[in-house]
C-alpha cells in the first residue's frame, strides 16, 4: 500500500530519492515498476508533442516567411495557453493577485511610516534575487530551443543568407496507411539535421519524465519550444540588419560553381511547391 508521498513521487517530482529518503534502488519492485510505468508514459507524450511539432512545420512551413510566421503564431499561442493553465492550476495566478494587492497596501502605508517602505524595498529586492536564480536555471532550456530551431529549420537559415551549402538528406517510405497519409505523403525527406531534431527532442523527453510530473514535463518542453519563436526573430533582426548586401534566394539564382555544377538557390514554384536548393550541371 502506498502512501499519498510515495504516489506524488510516482506522478510527479524527482524519482531517484523518496521523500522519507528511501533511494530509488531500495524500493519495492512492485513500486519501481510503477515508476517506470509512468516514465514510460510520461516519454511517449513528451514525445508525441515534439513530433507534432515537425508535422506542424511539414504542413505550414513551404520556404516562404510568411509561411514561418503562420507556423511560429500557431506555436506561440499553444504554448501561451499552456502557461496559462498551469500559472491558474498551480495557484500561481492567486499568488500573484495576493502579491500585488500587499504591494499596493504596503506602498499606502510606506507614504505615512517610512520604516515600512525600507522592509517592502529589502523584501522586494530579496524576491528578485530569486526570480533572477529561477531565471538562469531556464538557461540551459532555451539553449535546448535553440538547437532544435537549428535542426529543425536548417535550410531556412541558409537560404536566408544565401549560404550555398547543401544538407545531406535521406528519403522515408511511409506506411501506405490511409489515416497516415492524410497527414503526410507517401514519402518524406529528411535531412541530416532533421534527424537531429528527432533525436534530440528524444532526449529531452526522457529527462524531463524522469525528472517531473507531466504537466511540470510539459511546462518545462514549453519553455524549451518558445525559444523556437525568439530565434527566428532575433535572425530575421540580423537579416534585415544587414540589408540588401545579401541576395535574396527567391529572387536571384545565380550561383557558385562547384566541380563543373552550378548551385541553384532554392524557390517556389508557380503552383506553390518549395523547391530545396541544389547543385545541376551547367
Amino acid at each position: 500500500m502506498l502512501d499519498g508521498r510515495l504516489w506524488r513521487k510516482i506522478k510527479g517530482e524527482k524519482m531517484q530519492v523518496i521523500e522519507d529518503g528511501m533511494p530509488f534502488n531500495e524500493l519495492p519492485f512492485g513500486t519501481k515498476v510503477q515508476f517506470f510505468i509512468a516514465f514510460i508514459i510520461k516519454s511517449a507524450i513528451t514525445s508525441l508533442l515534439f513530433i507534432g511539432i515537425y508535422l506542424l512545420k511539414f504542413k505550414t512551413y513551404d520556404g516562404t516567411v510568411d509561411s514561418i510566421f503562420y507556423f511560429l503564431l500557431i506555436l506561440t499561442l499553444s504554448c501561451a495557453a499552456y502557461f496559462i493553465f498551469y500559472i491558474i492550476s498551480e495557484g500561481i495566478l492567486k499568488e500573484m493577485i495576493i502579491g500585488l494587492i500587499v504591494s499596493f497596501i504596503g506602498g499606502i502605508i510606506a507614504t505615512f511610516i517610512p520604516i515600512i517602505g525600507i522592509i517592502i524595498l529589502i523584501i522586494g529586492i530579496i524576491s528578485m534575487i530569486k526570480t533572477i536564480i529561477n531565471i538562469f536555471q531556464m538557461i540551459p532550456l532555451v539553449l535546448l530551443g535553440i538547437c532544435l530551431f537549428i535542426f529543425l529549420f536548417d535550410s531556412f537559415i541558409l537560404d536566408l543568407f544565401s549560404i550555398n551549402f547543401l544538407i545531406p538528406t535521406v528519403i522515408i517510405s511511409l506506411s501506405q496507411i490511409e489515416l497516415i497519409n492524410t497527414l503526410l505523403p507517401h514519402t518524406i525527406e529528411l535531412s541530416y539535421l532533421n534527424i537531429g531534431y528527432f533525436i534530440l527532442s528524444l532526449l529531452i523527453s526522457i529527462n524531463l519524465s524522469f525528472k517531473y510530473s507531466l504537466k511540470n514535463a510539459i511546462f518545462r518542453q514549453c519553455v524549451i519550444l518558445m525559444a523556437i519563436p525568439i530565434v527566428t526573430l532575433l535572425i530575421l533582426l540580423i537579416r534585415s540588419a544587414i540589408g540588401d548586401n545579401i541576395s535574396q534566394p527567391q529572387g536571384i539564382q545565380g550561383a557558385n560553381v562547384k566541380n563543373g555544377k552550378v548551385w541553384v538557390n532554392s524557390y517556389t514554384r508557380a503552383n506553390g511547391t518549395f523547391v530545396k536548393g541544389f547543385f545541376r550541371s551547367r
